[in-house]
């Protein structure tokens, strides 16, 4: 199984699964991201926008989808 075909679960999704989800990216081009961040402890956010898969704005987009998912206090 490659690591971007994990589905979204729990109490907040994975900010490279919102994107796959909302058809920004492919699985592909997130697999190729996390290898990438593996080595260079880059946010996966910029290295999709470094892939040129996402624009800046994207990024921001999803992480107001991710912090959706928090309580009022900003708490997992």
């Amino acid at each position: 199984m490659r690591v971007g075909e994990g589905k979204v679960s729990g109490r907040h999704p994975l900010f490279g699964q919102i994107l796959l989800k909302q058809s920004k990216i492919t699985v592909e081009q997130l697999d190729e991201a996390l290898e990438k961040q593996a080595s260079t402890r880059k946010y996966i956010g910029e290295l999709l926008v470094e892939m040129g898969a996402i624009e800046p704005g994207d990024i921001e987009k999803a992480l107001e989808i991710q912090r959706n998912y928090y309580p009022e206090d900003g708490g997992p």
